[in-house]
């Protein structure tokens, strides 16, 4: 069975890899925590270079009945940082209070 909300994190990775065709853009793909080692999922994460820098980004969807709330906004940070991408980028079905 799929989980919920996968069609919606499938949209999102189709439109992350159409924004940048030169990013290696990833679904539902594990990367280590900064802190424990141990595997965290995200939905979507891209590697990319900005010149010649590079940037990874934590892509979380949310296909939640309600608004993002400000908890969930700093939980999502939280997770932007054990992951240790460079930036992150929420998206949610219904929007943000």
């Amino acid at each position: 069975m799929a989980k919920s909300g996968a069609k919606f994190e499938k949209a999102v990775y189709e439109l992350a890899r159409r924004l940048n065709p030169d990013a290696e853009v990833l679904f539902d793909h594990k990367v280590p925590d900064r802190d424990t080692g141990k595997p965290r999922q995200c939905d979507v994460w891209i590697e990319a270079k900005i010149g010649s820098w590079p940037v990874s980004i934590y892509v979380s969807c949310k296909d939640h009945a309600r608004r993002i709330d400000q908890g969930q906004m700093d939980t999502f940070i939280h997770e932007r940082e054990v992951r240790g991408a460079s930036a992150g980028v929420i998206y949610s079905r219904v929007g943000f209070t």
